[in-house]
């Protein structure tokens, strides 16, 4: 909370709250100002307790829920002193399953769309026997281990043209800082066994993060080697799986600057204590974690999208980027003439994941 101007609750602009794809969002800070509590304490207190407009907080109301109010600077703005992001995604583990062992789809033999393709495309099923397979698939140690080091390649600063939509590769928006990419034990839910990984960025581009997990799921199913990461921040365009949005959402904010800058007058924005970090996580389980994998019962997201994949795989080949763009503007009317209408390239390649 800065020192108002009005005398009454008057919520900022939400801004940038979540990405335009709908990723879900936890652990996020918005800025409200309140006149009459300012005037009550003639001070910034420490933490200023949320009183009235908590009390008119629905608990059966998923959508908000406040950890806390704390006082911040005159000046603060919640989008531009956001100096990193926390995102988290939730998916089954059996889409890293070697390839075979839980799909056998068998590929496009071109790789291109004709009409034909775009009928088989639009076809594929999910079988429920095939389905309840995958669920009892688990993840061993080894490719646990070999996870981990896969996601620890994205680490650092890279050119991530390839892991975007339309920017060139000497777009220096493609520029981009990884400070980790972690996965989390596994555990089982519902007869499924489940795996959160954690991606920590300073930003990230359009598909950035869903198009990294979908590079990962494929490296582990052995359709291309970790090799191809790194061939992917170079010059030439390669084509990448994007993997579904179903298990993508925020999970964190950070303010790292803000809070060493003002760490001796205002209360830290890294809400870390272990009371809030628990509630954090009583959140995630309690409603987000929920809604994904129901969603997964109802629509067989991941299964669908392990057999779409298979169907028409990718090459992990290279060209110019002036081939590349040509191939594609192709693509995309091929697409267009059978219905399934503009690619995602056509999006605002300026938005955030």
């Amino acid at each position: 909370m800065a020192k108002p101007k009005r005398k009454h609750w008057s919520e900022k602009k939400a801004e940038k709250k979540a990405r335009r794809e709908k990723a879900e969002a936890e652990g996020v800070v918005d800025e409200k100002k309140d006149e009459e509590e300012y005037d009550r304490r003639n001070q910034f207190p420490a933490t200023i307790h949320s009183g009235s407009y908590a009390a008119q907080l629905d608990p059966a109301d998923t959508t908000d829920k406040l950890l806390d109010i704390v006082a911040v600077t005159k000046n603060f703005n919640s989008k531009n002193s956001c100096d990193r992001r926390t995102y988290e995604y939730l998916t089954p583990t059996f889409v890293f399953a070697p390839k075979g062992v839980m799909t056998d789809k068998p590929a496009t033999a071109s790789g291109q769309w004709t009409a034909a393709t775009y009928d088989e495309f639009n076809s594929i099923k999910v079988d429920p026997e095939a389905w309840a397979m995958q669920k009892e698939f688990r993840l061993d140690a080894t490719a646990l281990a070999k996870l981990r080091e896969t996601l620890a390649i994205f680490v650092g600063t890279h050119n991530f043209h390839n892991y975007t939509s339309k920017l060139p590769p000497y777009s220096p928006q493609c520029n981009r800082y990884i400070l980790s990419f972690e996965a989390d034990d596994p555990f089982v839910k519902n007869g499924t066994e489940w795996i959160r990984l954690r991606v920590v960025g300073q930003s990230f581009l359009l598909h950035h993060i869903r198009k990294m997990i979908g590079t990962t799921m494929d490296v582990l199913r052995g359709s291309t080697p970790a090799t191809t990461i790194k061939t992917a921040f170079e010059q030439t365009k390669m084509d990448l799986p994007k993997a579904p949005s179903a298990g993508l959402y925020l999970a964190k904010a950070h303010f790292e600057v803000y809070n060493d800058k003002n760490e001796n007058h205002r209360p830290s924005l890294a809400f870390d204590e272990p009371d809030q970090l628990d509630r954090i996580e009583a959140f995630k389980e309690a409603f987000i974690f929920p809604e994904i994998m129901e969603r997964e019962e109802q629509d067989a997201v991941f299964p669908l999208w392990l057999l779409q994949l298979d169907a028409i795989p990718f090459t992990y080949t290279t060209c110019p980027y002036d081939e590349w763009r040509t191939k594609k503007d192709d693509e995309t009317s091929r697409k267009g003439q059978y219905g399934r209408g503009d690619s995602d390239d056509e999006q605002n390649e300026n938005d955030d994941e």
